[in-house]
């Protein structure tokens, strides 16, 4: 229990207490912002870290290719980009069939012309390709995942347009 304040003479005891009150709610208020602060990073940190596979359709089967995946863009020093790689395969074929990185193409060959393993090798190396351009030039992260749509070339139009992919550009 709290102590009481004697009273002190023209009301100084009540203004004392509602001193003491209103910095005490101000720290309490503080203290839960900084509370839901991190509850918060705690959150986006849990869809972006460790559910990394949050954002993929669930009938995919891309994260099938997940391990394989990991080893290419290992060997290719691009492993901090293997969410990334496993959403290209979602999009590019959603896991299924045998080119499922879709990257025949950017070797000039035709269409699906890849069994999923030289696929994969290929897409990874593609887009740790993508990135090095990138990082050359000064463009975005953005640029590199419609690059990887558009051909490497999309990076030079980027560049010399801002550097940041638009809906526009």
């Amino acid at each position: 229990m709290s102590k009481q304040l004697p009273p002190l003479p023209d009301g100084r005891a009540s203004r004392i207490r509602v001193r003491r009150r209103l910095r005490r709610d101000r720290l309490t208020a503080l203290l839960l912002v900084m509370l839901v602060a991190v509850a918060g990073f705690h959150t986006l940190e849990q869809f972006f870290v460790h559910d990394t596979y949050a954002f993929i359709s669930p009938e995919s089967e891309a994260v099938n290719h997940e391990p394989m995946i990991a080893d290419y863009a290992a060997r290719y020093g691009i492993q901090d980009y293997k969410p990334w790689l496993v959403a290209i395969v979602d999009v590019e074929s959603g896991g299924q069939g045998e080119d499922v990185m879709q990257s025949s193409e950017s070797l000039g060959l035709d269409p699906n012309s890849l069994t999923t393993e030289q696929s994969i090798d290929q897409g990874c190396s593609y887009f740790a390709t993508l990135l090095d351009k990138a990082q050359t030039l000064g463009v975005d992260f953005n640029a590199v995942l419609q690059a990887y749509n558009y051909g490497a070339g999309y990076l030079d139009y980027v560049a010399a347009h801002g550097g940041i992919h638009t809906q526009e550009l």
